[in-house]
């Protein structure tokens, strides 16, 4: 029984080393074959993509914030005409009851 488990633990050892190779070997190979367009090499093209990056945030970020303040403005707008609708129909109603 042993020698049994001393052979099982020494080929899971090698399958564990196969597959830590062939991990190696998939790496190189998918790097080496991807798009140069995808990879960076320099670390100047990587700050260049970095910037790019930040900068198309920081501009999506404020798109939402002007569309979120001209949202905001709108519902104000609509709360003061709301506020005018009513002021006018209270005034009328008084001219109307001090009138009869």
């Amino acid at each position: 029984p042993s020698e049994s488990t001393s052979n099982n633990n020494h080929h899971r050892e090698n399958e564990d080393k196969l597959i830590a190779k062939l991990q190696e070997t998939w790496q190189v190979l998918y790097q080496e074959l991807s798009p140069a367009s995808t990879r960076f090499d320099d670390v100047e093209e990587i700050k260049e993509a970095f910037k790019a990056w930040k900068k198309r945030q920081q501009e999506q970020f404020d798109q939402e914030v002007r569309s979120a303040k001209h949202e905001k403005q709108e519902q104000k707008d609509e709360e003061e005409q709301e506020v005018e609708k009513q002021v006018i129909v209270e005034t009328q109603d008084r001219y109307i009851a001090t009138d009869g």
